[in-house]
């Protein structure tokens, strides 16, 4: 499995999924300095779509201050940016291998053959920029971990979030209170209080 732990909690993706973790990437790392913002996870999903996942919890924690909630036009707006703008640096990230004369090699090789491995660093960002050109191939995934069950909160925030996006993007709010069925599991790290 690859196992990732964000916000306390575990997220386990199937293996044959390609995943990042985005803000731990150097494509990241290089443009965060720009007012851009990013998701928590970027994954190729062997179905051909690209999932792009944020992890939002506002549960009480071991060890940590209590983070208290925004309401939900606050948060919709913060995370469709996060939505938008990792797209923005998918396709930037494409863009500048391909100024590279290995780079665009390896971007030309896997446009006209498919020949690059999504599991490196090439061929991720070449597939990741090729799905995100087509918004159907987009889900995005806002994980919202709440301390209680609070429907109208979420939809609220599913309605916001849906408004940031571009048409045709698929858009999942799920959390532990909600029972949506994910291709993926998503645990609690650790006890909280």
């Amino acid at each position: 499995m690859n196992t990732f732990i964000e916000s306390d909690l575990r997220f386990e993706f199937p293996e044959n999924w390609s995943v990042r973790k985005f803000d731990q990437t150097a494509a990241y790392r290089s443009l965060s300095g720009f007012g851009l913002k990013g998701v928590d996870f970027l994954c190729l999903a062997p179905a051909g779509d690209l999932w792009l996942v944020e992890v939002k919890n506002f549960q009480r924690r071991l060890g940590r201050a209590f983070t208290p909630r925004r309401g939900p036009d606050h948060i919709a707006k913060q995370v469709g940016k996060k939505f938008v703008d990792t797209g923005r640096l998918i396709r930037l990230m494409d863009r500048a291998m391909q100024r590279r004369w290995y780079g665009r090699l390896l971007w030309l090789w896997s446009r006209l053959w498919g020949g690059l491995s999504t599991a490196g660093h090439y061929g991720f960002w070449a597939e990741a920029n090729r799905r995100v050109a087509d918004p159907r191939r987009v889900v995005c995934l806002l994980w919202l971990e709440l301390p209680d069950r609070e429907n109208d909160y979420l939809i609220t925030v599913r309605d916001a979030v849906e408004e940031e996006l571009e048409p045709g993007v698929r858009l999942v709010v799920a959390g532990s209170q909600t029972g949506e069925k994910l291709p993926f599991s998503v645990t609690p790290k650790a006890a909280t209080l």
